[in-house]
């Protein structure tokens, strides 16, 4: 007779029971009708896996992220600062100091740009954010 398959869910319900309560291994054993040496395999691989997600590979990822995402929201907030320079009225006369002139917005506006998909095809990634902009 072939034992019984018990699905992933399954076992991790059986390994939490154990861990969360003072039920003895040979009990819960019996009355799930498992070998204790497959529940002790169980264990030893549950808490492996927990171990493997907390070591410093998992955390380096998150971290990678985390400074991807700050790349990304520094690239909308120069994006943010063109349009709402682009939306602002301009001056008709050149020798108004305090309207900003189209042609420097759009000049920086471009030179962001141009930095920008540079420094990502360097990178390789067209999310890569340019090193001076």
């Amino acid at each position: 007779m072939t034992g019984r398959r018990f699905t992933t869910k399954d076992k991790i319900l059986i390994v939490m029971e154990y861990l969360e309560t003072d039920i003895k291994m040979s009990d819960l054993c019996r009355k799930h009708n498992i070998n204790p040496g497959t529940f002790s395999k169980w264990k030893t691989r549950f808490i492996e896996g927990g171990k493997r997600s907390i070591e410093s590979k998992g955390v380096s990822v998150l971290l990678q992220h985390e400074r991807d995402m700050g790349k990304l929201k520094r690239i909308i907030a120069e994006q943010t600062i063109i349009t709402e320079e682009l939306k602002k009225p301009w001056r008709v006369e050149e020798d108004d100091p305090a309207q900003p002139r189209k042609k420097d917005v759009l000049e920086k506006g471009a030179l962001i740009h141009r930095g920008i998909l540079q420094h990502a095809v360097l990178q390789g990634s067209p999310q890569k954010e340019a090193g001076a902009a």
